[in-house]
């Protein structure tokens, strides 16, 4: 495996997001439960609500083989991966709570943001002038591995992706588009493609159905 492919790793997880993902979570059960529903159902709303706050709270960065890829949740799933000649600017930002929540930063009706906490950051601005701004760990390293020409080989440093990772990078169209978003302004995600749609719509189903099922 060549040192190139295995170049950059970043996972940022904030503690706030978590922490008001895991409350909302344990009143939501409360509630549920309290209103009759079932103990299935309360637990069942419950750890829902715990994996999507995990889901929300950690974004991923890896950049190797020619392709840099984002990611939600310690998987990096839902993921985009995006062919580094598709970049055309590469910037590392310092950001402030307000910027993390789209306040104060240039708007764009294309823009994607994964900001989760204050502080560094990486600025993707696509060759379509769509600009990607997300949480990242050294994300100085990301812009210089980005920078590199075709023809030069990257350092390795201490954080590597795995082979699995790196295979995926590699297969994935750089077209695709995460399916959950940031909310353009305030806290949570939002759907962005009909596939994101589509799972939002079918969980509330899901839950409507278990919970007529349950108190019938």
């Amino acid at each position: 495996m060549s040192a190139a492919r295995r170049a950059y790793s970043s996972t940022v997880t904030s503690p706030v997001h978590l922490f008001l993902g895991v409350a909302i979570a344990v009143m939501a059960t409360a509630w549920v439960g309290a209103a009759g529903a079932g103990t299935v159902v309360a637990v069942a709303v419950g750890a829902v609500l715990v994996l999507t706050s995990i889901l929300v709270s950690t974004v991923r960065v890896l950049i190797g083989g020619g392709r840099v890829v984002l990611g939600w949740g310690p998987f990096a799933w839902p993921r985009r991966s995006v062919a580094i000649e598709s970049v055309a600017e590469v910037a590392a930002e310092d950001l402030t709570t307000a910027q993390v929540f789209g306040l104060g930063v240039p708007w764009s009706r294309r823009a994607t943001r994964m900001t989760i906490r204050s502080g560094p950051t990486l600025l993707l601005r696509l060759r379509d002038g769509e600009p990607i701004r997300v949480s990242a760990s050294n994300p100085r390293d990301a812009v210089e591995l980005v920078r590199l020409p075709p023809d030069r080989t990257a350092p390795v440093p201490t954080t590597m992706t795995t082979a699995t990772e790196e295979q995926t990078m590699i297969e994935e169209p750089s077209t695709r588009r995460p399916w959950f978003g940031p909310k353009r302004v305030g806290y949570g995600i939002r759907p962005q493609t009909w596939q994101g749609m589509a799972l939002v719509i079918g969980a509330a189903v899901v839950l409507v159905v278990l919970v007529r099922l349950l108190a019938g």
